[in-house]
Parts: structure tokens; C-alpha cells; sequence
């Protein structure tokens, strides 16, 4: 990712939200220089020659010494001779330009396609053309190049030639590196080399977005490339994310992103899941395959649009769920728990871990309470979740939620926050104003302790950010709650500012120290937001703009990118002499919400648009936004 001064960011390197660790060179390594790659200068051996499983050379300031073997065509039968690194370089690319005119990768992956047992022009030379590496020899200092690939299924080299084209002209904003482990992978047996290198960049690449602290053996999404064995709609479900993923980080801002190549790819394979999905909703399939593409497809839907789709595949998805509990208490004479023998659901679990905790069905129960809990702040439309689950399960469910949820708020917050929402959708339904209740729900924001949460975790060393994190979270979820259960506890005079001051404190003091490299950045999206929406002084807004800006560069959905032209329509109708009151505040409302200029009153509020009463918040029910940030 490239930073505000125009340098580039090499803290993620691997795809993942690990510290870096170690010391930066400033130069790349010789390795990288003679295959002509961008190298990430990590010392003492940098990240691609060792995932390409290649010696680096390392940093020193003179040129290493290569032996160049004999020519690759019989009549270059050259001595073998001591040359400088550039030199051998040069050597090399001349011997090899004739072969690499003549067939492109893509040719030669639709040739081995094709025909897989057919051999490649240059398979009857003593060096092989399309598995070349190069080695260090420990005891003589020198390189030795031998063919490692020339006997491996053609499927195989396909996918290496995929990967080397795309790895090299990709101009993705993290310089990630994928993995060559995961090419065997039993996920990848019969699929097309082009379906075989998206499955791996959702492996290595996607899959580490799921989770706040990565541990490849408790990732839930990537135990669900399991339900893709044997069947077709996971298989579509996952390409797609992967391919609509791949074409927000290979297109330049201000660019669409179908103008990436992975984008028609990424339509195809989604309309072919949503076919296979389809299918199965009319056969009554309950099954994890489906449940986990429901779940998947809002992360596509958020990733091509970020408009409100994501809401019908979570519906969906409860209300698969809600068939499974049905079909569990009628087997059973009662409710069952998910995982348990005797259950109907969990005959269909394939989850590795067979304990109720780690089941599908419970993580799905986990997901489905996490997005709809923040995907109903921002909209009018919410829902008594505790009619589905009951209260007590509900609760249960949350406090699973708060070890394995991406966002990383606190169990105590999301129950606090779902509560809001139950009581907002009472008020909705008609319901009585209850004043004592709400009062009751900002006292328990008020006295959660973010920093004894904090210290609890077992690493020490990220018990500062785990407290900057969840002290974000209840600021920003009591700045919600106040918005949002105005009707019930009426205005005070202090209200606009203590809530400015509250959103300054969340700013300031806490989501600015958190880093963009951090593992726990990717869960502030949702508490910055809200703040931002709530922030009064120019020097918080520009945090939150850059927050929200490197998050798009993090993540690619454009949900994110919606969320900074709302809040820069906000500031601008609420900064005075930009557009803040009077008719720039007219025509912002105007052009936003169809509101006529007879039903405006302008009024001093800087924590409003200029409409009389109504709050942010407000405003976003009005627009039909229906944001999904998390």
C-alpha cells in the first residue's frame, strides 16, 4: 500500500496483518534484481525468494558472482564462465526470449488444458524451459540451475505460469505474496488452473480479513473450502469473492472496477452460484454448502456494489437457520443443540473440530447476529433478534462472538447494542416511549471497563490496542445509542456537546493509535464511521478520512467508499462558508433526500445538517442507505 509521502508500505508482505518485525534494507535483495521482481527488503532474506523457494542473496553492496551455464540451444555450446550477477542476467534473458515470444502464459495454460498429457516444445532439452530456478551452492558460493517441475502435472505448471503473470503485473495496493504450498491443496484436484489460482488467493489472501488474530487451524473460512469438494456451488461462491477481491486491489483509484480482467470473472462465476443456490433453496437444502454461501455472497454482494443486496442473502441465511432449528425440534420432541448426536444439523456439520463450540451451525449463528446487530444501526429497518433466539440464547451466542467476530467489540458492547436496536424496533412497531430503560442501557455502556477487558487477553502485547479498540467501540456505541434513542429519552441541553466531546476522545485518544498495519485495524470501520459522523474539529475529520481511506485499500469493498462520500457530504453541509447551512445546506439535502427547500429550517447546530430536529442519524434512515461497515 502506498503511503501519503509516496513511499511504499512493506508491512504486509504475505497477505496477512502480521508485525513486521526485523530491519528493512534500502535496496532490494540481488535476487529479486536479477528476476526483475519488486522486492520487500526484509533482511536477511526477503519474503519472495524464500515463498519462491529460492536462496536470497541479500544486501551486500557488491555484485555476487553466478555461474552461467551452456547456451539452451545446441549451437550456444559456451564454456561455462565467471560473470558478474548483471551480466549472467542479461545472458539468461537472451537465451530464454525466443521461447517466451513464441507462447504467452495464457496460451500455454489453454494448450495444457487442453491437452494435458501433452508435452511442451522444450521438454526434449537437458534443461527444461518452464522450470527453471536458481539455487545457491552453500560450499562454493556459487548458482547451480536444475530443473525442479519437468516431471509435475501439467495442471500444476498452468497454475505456477497463472500465478508468475499475474503476481508480476498486478498493481495491487498490498504487495502480497502467495504461498506455493497451497497449489496441492485436495481442493484444487480436477479445477481449471484459472479457478485453482482465485481458490488460492482466497486461501492465503482473503481468508486472513475473517479473523481478528490469524491461526490458520481456527479460520472458519478456510475450513469452508472443504464444502466445495464435490459440489459446484461453494466452488462458484468462492472464485467469484476471490476474483471480485483481486480486481479491487489491481484497479487504481478513480478507476472502476470492472475494468479489471478479474472482473468478468468474478460476474460469471457469481451468476453461476447464484444458479447452483438457487437449485438448492427449491430442493429444501438446508446444508452447510448453503448456509456458507449465503454467508459468502454478502461479502460479494459488499465487494461489487456495497448497496443494501447483502440484507437478502442475511435473511436468507436466518431463515435457513431458522428451518434447521425447526427441523431439529421436531426430530428431537425439542429444541437441540447444533453438534450434539440426535440432531439433525449436525449430521450435516463438516467442520474438522466435531465440539458444539467449533460446529458451522454455531459460527453461522455467530455471523448472522454479528451483521445484522451493526448492519441495523445505520438503517430504520431493524429486528427483535431475541424472537428468533431468545434472550439468554442470544446472549450466548454474542459471548462465542467476541473470540472468533473480525470486529473484536466486546461481548458486554454487542449485547448492549443489540438491545438499542430491540428497543428502536419496539418504538418502530408503535410501542410506548421507555425512558428508564434506555437510561439503564447508557449507564451499562458507562460503566464498562475497556481497559479490564483488555487486560484479560492472553498476549500482553496487544493488550494496549485491544483496549484502544474496545474503548472505540463504547464510544461509538454510546454516541449511537444517545441518536438513536432520542424518542425515548427526550434532548438535553448538554447533549450536542457532550456527544462532540465524545467523538473527539474516540478519535483522538483511540482509533489514531491504532496503525493500519495493525491486526486489530481492520475492526474499527464501523466505530469510525459513526464518530466521524459525529466529529466537529477539521483535525478528527482528517483522521477519520484517513482511516476510512487506507481501510478501502485494506479490504476493497465498497461499502467503505460510500461511507467517505456520505461523510464528506456531512462536513461540508455542516462546516460554515463550505457549504455548511444556508442554500449549500439546501442543496445537499436536496440532491440527498429530495427534501424541498419550503420544509427546511436552518438553525445553529453543528452536530446536525441544518434540519431542524433531526440528527445524522436521522438523516441516514431518510437516505435508505442501509450501510453495512463491518
Amino acid at each position: 500500500m502506498a503511503s501519503r509521502n509516496g513511499s511504499i508500505d512493506m508491512t504486509v508482505t504475505d497477505g496477512k496483518w502480521t508485525e513486521l518485525g526485523g530491519a528493512i534494507a534500502s535496496v532490494p535483495c540481488w535476487t529479486c534484481r536479477r528476476r526483475r521482481l519488486r522486492c520487500d527488503s526484509r533482511m536477511p532474506s526477503c519474503a519472495k525468494c524464500t515463498k519462491a523457494g529460492i536462496q536470497c542473496l541479500g544486501y551486500r553492496p557488491e555484485k555476487p558472482l553466478v555461474w552461467v551455464g551452456l547456451g539452451r540451444r545446441g549451437h550456444k555450446k559456451l564454456s561455462t564462465v565467471m560473470t558478474p550477477a548483471s551480466m549472467a542476467a542479461a545472458a539468461a534473458a537472451a537465451s530464454s526470449k525466443g521461447a517466451e515470444s513464441s507462447t504467452s502464459p495464457e496460451e500455454h495454460a489453454r494448450e495444457s488444458t487442453s491437452s494435458p498429457d501433452k508435452e511442451s516444445p522444450g521438454s526434449t532439452e537437458s534443461t527444461s524451459e518452464q522450470g527453471d530456478v536458481e539455487e545457491v551452492d552453500a560450499d562454493a558460493g556459487t548458482f547451480v540451475e536444475f530443473s525442479t517441475r519437468s516431471q509435475q502435472q501439467s495442471s500444476t505448471s498452468d497454475v505456477g505460469a497463472l500465478r508468475k503473470q499475474f503476481a508480476e503485473t498486478a498493481l495491487s495496493t498490498l504487495n502480497f505474496a502467495l504461498p506455493q504450498s497451497t497449489i496441492q491443496h485436495p481442493v484444487l484436484v480436477n479445477r481449471d488452473p484459472r479457478s485453482a489460482f482465485y481458490i488460492d488467493y482466497y486461501l492465503e489472501r482473503c481468508c486472513a480479513e475473517c479473523t481478528l488474530y490469524y491461526e490458520d487451524s481456527t479460520n472458519p473460512y478456510k475450513q469452508f473450502i472443504q464444502l466445495s469438494i464435490g459440489g459446484n456451488l461453494m466452488h462458484h461462491v468462492v472464485v467469484a469473492l476471490a476474483a471480485h477481491h483481486m480486481a479491487g486491489s489491481t484497479t487504481p483509484l478513480g478507476l472502476p472496477n470492472s475494468s479489471s480482467k478479474h472482473f468478468p470473472d468474478a460476474l460469471v462465476h457469481k451468476n453461476k452460484a447464484m444458479r447452483h443456490l438457487r437449485a438448492a433453496l427449491m430442493a429444501g437444502d438446508n446444508s452447510d454448502a448453503v448456509v456458507a454461501a449465503c454467508l459468502l455472497l454478502i461479502w460479494v454482494e459488499l465487494l461489487e456494489s456495497g448497496l443494501s443486496v447483502w440484507r437478502y442473502h442475511l435473511d436468507g441465511m436466518i431463515g435457513l437457520l431458522n428451518a434447521r432449528k425447526a427441523i431439529d425440534e421436531a426430530s428431537n420432541g425439542g429444541p437441540a443443540v447444533a453438534g450434539q448426536p440426535g440432531s439433525q444439523s449436525s449430521t450435516k456439520v463438516s467442520s474438522p473440530k466435531k465440539t458444539a463450540f467449533w460446529s458451522f451451525h454455531n459460527y453461522f449463528e455467530e455471523c448472522c447476529l454479528v451483521l445484522h446487530t451493526f448492519g441495523s444501526t445505520l438503517s430504520s429497518n431493524k429486528r427483535d433478534l431475541s424472537q428468533l433466539f431468545g434472550l439468554q440464547e442470544l446472549d450466548k451466542i454474542l459471548d462465542r462472538a467476541e473470540s472468533r467476530s473480525w470486529t473484536g467489540c466486546p461481548s458486554e458492547l454487542l449485547k448492549t447494542l443489540c438491545r438499542v436496536n430491540t428497543l428502536c424496533s419496539a418504538a418502530a412497531q408503535g410501542g410506548a416511549p421507555q425512558p428508564d430503560y434506555a437510561n439503564q442501557l447508557l449507564s451499562r455502556l458507562e460503566t464498562f471497563s475497556s481497559a479490564q477487558w483488555a487486560a484479560n487477553f492472553r498476549d500482553p502485547a496487544q493488550v494496549p490496542n485491544r483496549n484502544h479498540l474496545a474503548s472505540a467501540y463504547q464510544g461509538a456505541i454510546y454516541i449511537y445509542a444517545r441518536r438513536a434513542l432520542r424518542w425515548h429519552l427526550g434532548g438535553t441541553e448538554d447533549e450536542e456537546e457532550r456527544l462532540g466531546r465524545t467523538a473527539h476522545i474516540v478519535v483522538a485518544e483511540h482509533l489514531d493509535h491504532i496503525a493500519s498495519d495493525d491486526v486489530h485495524f481492520k475492526g474499527i470501520l464501523w466505530p469510525a464511521f459513526v464518530a466521524g459522523a459525529e466529529a466537529r474539529a477539521d483535525a478528527d475529520r482528517g483522521v477519520i478520512r484517513r482511516i476510512l481511506w487506507d481501510m478501502y485499500g485494506l479490504l476493497h469493498v465498497r461499502s467503505v467508499r460510500r461511507a467517505i462520500e456520505l461523510l464528506e457530504q456531512m462536513w461540508a453541509a455542516r462546516t460554515p462558508g463550505a457549504g455548511g447551512g444556508g442554500d449549500g445546506c439546501l442543496v445537499a439535502l436536496h440532491d440527498e433526500f429530495g427534501v424541498s427547500g419550503d420544509d427546511i429550517v436552518v438553525i445553529d447546530d453543528p452536530g446536525g445538517c441544518g434540519v431542524a430536529g433531526k440528527s445524522w442519524l436521522e438523516e441516514m434512515y431518510e437516505g435508505g442507505e442501509d450501510l453495512l461497515l463491518i
